[in-house]
């Protein structure tokens, strides 16, 4: 899903006169999954059947109950110099969700989440910006590097990985680097920097 969201940010972006061709490859794609264990196991996620996706949707009730009694700084910064933890939280509540943004509300509460969003947003507008004004060269990149984040961005819904994992992390904030740095060097049409 990632994956189709990424590709569709970028014919957006870049080559809108394809965007029949990808609304034939999503159906071309779904006839063709439709009666595999794959494609099968897809809609049964997508419609909550699957005991996975049902465990999600607890999962994602539990973190915002979790996330109503810790709202501004979650649990992550509550923690002593002797390393224990300075917010306990009850018994009934855990750390995890497969969802970056709320598990990232769970750790860093609202305020880090906040400031997560304007740092994504801030990348995002700026890189629309210069993508205006940038070459053909230079709007390649900056969609491209788009494209790549905003797949990360829309996986991150249904999977925590990209705040979980430090090889992870690392990936989603080298991705946002290469928007910023894509922007950054992206030429205008006369071949002076954006």
């Amino acid at each position: 899903v990632g994956l189709a969201a990424g590709v569709t940010l970028l014919v957006v972006m870049r080559f809108r006169k394809a965007l029949p061709l990808v609304f034939l490859a999503a159906v071309i794609a779904v006839v063709a999954l439709g009666n595999s264990n794959f494609g099968k196991h897809l809609v049964s996620g997508f419609l909550v059947e699957d005991k996975a996706s049902a465990m999600r949707i607890g999962e994602y009730k539990d973190a915002i109950n979790f996330i109503s009694e810790y709202p501004l700084f979650g649990v992550g910064f509550g923690t002593t110099p002797n390393g224990t933890s300075a917010i306990t939280p009850e018994a009934d509540i855990y750390v995890g969700v497969s969802n970056i943004y709320l598990l990232m509300a769970l750790e860093v509460g609202l305020i880090g989440t906040a400031g997560f969003f304007v740092v994504i947003g801030t990348a995002a507008v700026w890189a629309w910006r210069r993508y205006g004004r940038a070459d053909a060269p230079g709007k390649t990149a900056i969609a491209t590097a788009s494209a790549a984040l905003f797949a990360a961005g829309v996986a991150g819904i249904a999977d925590h990985y990209f705040f979980r994992f430090p090889h992870m992390i690392a990936l989603f904030w080298s991705l946002v680097a290469i928007v910023a740095v894509s922007a950054r060097l992206a030429a205008e049409p006369g071949g002076t920097p954006a």
